[in-house]
């Protein structure tokens, strides 16, 4: 059982030279809740935060004190993580002019998975444009890629509409209760 089924974990420590938080530090970690604009409170969002960074820091607390006891045992836990690739699709453009937008079926479906055809844009005169993993020069090792930070306003200057990350099980050790 998860305390929340909505949290999706990201390792970005794999990427050279990414200067966040998550990856200058030892145990770097962020929690990334939204979609939410800019200079917004939402109040669910505010709450799953709280609620998320409350059950951090009990963990934390409960990991000390087991280190400190002199004699943490530990277990090996899997759990699905998704892990950027490396590529990120820019918005159709003409010349720096952009001629479309997030194809309404992709908004708001970070996470969701991408398969070849599926449409991502559409141009401002109503043309569908896809997803075609030679032209968006997805490598051939990951034969399932995943969308991620779809239309964030954060990355629209950057020339990010969205980012392709791959899913795959990871095995961490942490200290058992």
């Amino acid at each position: 059982m998860s305390l929340d089924e909505t949290v999706r974990v990201v390792e970005w420590n794999d990427q050279a030279d990414w200067p966040l938080c998550p990856s200058i530090g030892r145990s770097g970690l962020t929690f990334e809740v939204g979609p939410c604009p800019w200079g917004c409170l939402e109040p669910e969002l505010f709450q799953q935060s709280r609620r998320l960074v409350m059950a951090l820091l009990d963990y934390v607390e409960k990991h000390n004190s087991l280190v400190a006891s002199g004699s943490p045992t530990r277990q090996e836990v899997s759990m699905k993580v998704f892990r950027s690739i490396g590529v990120s699709i820019d918005y159709p453009r003409a010349g720096e002019d952009p001629v479309g937008h997030v194809h309404p079926a992709l908004q708001g479906q970070d996470f969701r998975e991408l398969q070849e055809g599926d449409p991502i844009f559409m141009t401002f005169d109503g043309e569908e444009m896809t997803f075609d993993r030679k032209a968006h020069k997805v490598p051939e090792k990951y034969e399932r890629v995943y969308a991620l930070f779809v239309n964030e306003a954060a990355y629209y200057e950057k020339k990010v509409a969205l980012m392709l990350m791959s899913c795959g099980e990871a095995t961490f050790s942490k200290l058992a209760s």
